[in-house]
């Protein structure tokens, strides 16, 4: 993709963006030879899009005149801050992205540690508070002989 395409996509080509109206500035001179009145004139023109509306193009103005060079620096800097906004755009999406897979990692952290130790004890971990390393021995305990008591009924219902 060439680079005028590439950052067009970032110029309001919408109609009514664009001043309608063709400014002229310049100087009228008799010229007595025709008997005549010549009007030497520039195209006043704020951005880009009033240019393209138009159908003039950028080597059609003066060269001397400042009037493109602040056009063709009001473009840029139109086109940079809608670059940048983009960018910003796209960091946000990468962002709500990150954010939700580290909603599923914590979800999935806190499933390991729900079946590593009781939840009573996993709560109060995750809230900060302390616990008493004897409490959380002792309900360990009782959970780990629940489950053997539950095994070992298994085999014996078996036999």
């Amino acid at each position: 993709m060439e680079t005028w395409q590439r950052y067009c996509r970032y110029l309001p080509l919408s109609f009514k963006d664009v001043d309608k109206t063709l400014h002229i500035k310049g100087q009228m001179i008799f010229v007595q030879e025709w008997n005549q009145i010549l009007f030497l004139a520039c195209p006043m023109m704020n951005d880009l899009n009033n240019l393209i509306w138009c159908g003039l193009f950028i080597n059609e103005l003066s060269m001397h005149d400042y009037s493109r060079d602040i056009m063709l620096a009001t473009t840029q800097e139109h086109i940079e801050l809608r670059m940048s906004l983009s960018a910003a755009e796209a960091k946000a999406r990468a962002l709500n992205d990150q954010l939700n897979r580290l909603d599923e990692v914590q979800q999935r952290t806190d499933e390991l540690l729900y079946q590593m130790i009781p939840k009573s004890v996993a709560s109060k971990l995750r809230h900060a508070q302390t616990v008493a390393s004897k409490h959380v021995f002792n309900q360990c305990n009782q959970d780990r002989f629940l489950t053997l008591s539950g095994l070992r009924c298994k085999k014996i219902c078996v036999h």
